[in-house]
């Protein structure tokens, strides 16, 4: 817009004109201005850096709060009966949890979403037909059942099954966990200078 107006010859404000003003800033002072431009630069960084830091911390602290809760059901689950599976779908829940932060924050989530599917997570909290797959299956590490960070997501059951079991779901899975903090901090370093103030729904 700024280039299309400059253009247009007809704006008088954007003419050459013979005016000299008859007054000048003193070179003693426009350090002054400079420093104080640069100064309010610094301060509006300074704050959006911090209430962006302050929404992942509070995202942290509520999901810390969370696995512990998770932890201590799988811990009093497992002693009752060794073969106890009751938290699989508090990992899963949690793990959209983190997905749907994770987008507000700016970022694809874990299993990089497209726009429409961010949106979804926005406005419902999940991705309709997406899958949470546990990377180390529950028979053999029962103690990471309630895990997030054991949760991968696929967009589709077919998907699932050809990715997550190598076409049988009778193929047990011992994969690598996903570090979901991580995932947070890093979309939060990397978009807290770029992303407006978004709020968690």
């Amino acid at each position: 817009m700024l280039t299309a107006l400059r253009n247009n010859k007809s704006l008088t404000f954007y003419q050459t004109t013979e005016f000299r003003p008859k007054f000048s800033v003193d070179s003693s002072y426009t350090g002054g201005i400079t420093a104080t431009a640069i100064s309010s630069t610094a301060y509006t960084t300074a704050t959006v850096t911090t209430q962006f830091n302050n929404q992942l911390n509070a995202f942290l602290d509520a999901f810390h709060a969370e696995r512990e809760r998770i932890a201590n059901k799988v811990a009093e689950g497992l002693a009752k009966d060794s073969e106890y599976t009751g938290a699989r779908n508090d990992a899963v829940k949690l793990a959209w949890d983190y997905e749907k932060a994770d987008v507000e924050m700016g970022g694809r989530g874990s299993s990089d979403w497209d726009d429409a599917q961010c949106q979804e997570i926005k406005e419902t909290g999940k991705v309709r037909g997406a899958e949470g797959h546990h990377q180390k299956n529950v028979a053999d590490h029962p103690e990471d059942q309630g895990d997030p960070d054991n949760i991968k997501f696929y967009k589709s059951r077919k998907e699932h099954l050809e990715k997550g079991h190598n076409g049988d779901f009778h193929n047990s899975s011992d994969a690598p966990k996903i570090d979901k903090d991580k995932m947070l901090k890093k979309t939060n370093s990397k978009h807290r200078c770029t992303r407006g103030t978004n709020k968690i729904k």
